[in-house]
């Protein structure tokens, strides 16, 4: 039995536009997505977001904007793009994401107003179109197994379970 085995989700990007589209227009969230490589204009905003959003994640990461631009943003060997959710002029989401030379992206990190799996699932979809639109033909995801509503959502985005966990190499 895995309780909390890592499991691994991915897209290949053509299949899954298409219903991408499709899901964004049925959830109904009006979304919009900007992306940076700095954290610094947003800081502020995301630590006033994940105050609001904390309890909601039990035992979590604490994700300020200090950890986030150490763990992600300080990182020598990863460059990371950040993908800011927004309905209205409200923060709503974000996405972390690293993308390699390969086609390739991997979602590093996501967090959503009040873990909204609606919500989370709209903003995959729209972060995913993005990468398919800067020639990205495969993104993963990995998810820990009683992470329930983040499955859903990746799913529900077009995502499809791989049971293998996955894995990277640098040379």
């Amino acid at each position: 039995m895995r309780t909390a085995a890592r499991r691994s989700l991915a897209l290949l990007a053509p299949v899954a536009v298409g219903h991408a589209r499709r899901r964004r227009r049925r959830l109904g969230h009006d979304l919009t997505l900007t992306v940076s490589t700095k954290l610094d204009p947003v800081a502020d905003e995301i630590d006033a977001f994940w105050d609001r959003n904390r309890a909601r994640y039990g035992i979590t990461i604490w994700r300020s904007s200090r950890y986030l631009r150490w763990r992600l943003f300080d990182n020598p060997w990863v460059d990371h793009d950040l993908w800011i959710a927004r309905r209205g002029a409200d923060l709503v989401g974000y996405a972390v994401v690293a993308q390699g030379q390969d086609g390739t992206a991997r979602l590093i990190d996501t967090l959503v107003e009040g873990d909204d799996v609606d919500l989370l699932a709209a903003m995959f979809a729209a972060v995913t179109r993005a990468l398919v639109e800067r020639g990205v033909s495969l993104v993963r995801a990995g998810v820990l197994g009683p992470n329930a509503g983040q499955q859903r959502a990746l799913t529900r985005a077009g995502f499809l379970r791989i049971d293998a966990p996955s894995f990277e190499r640098r040379p």
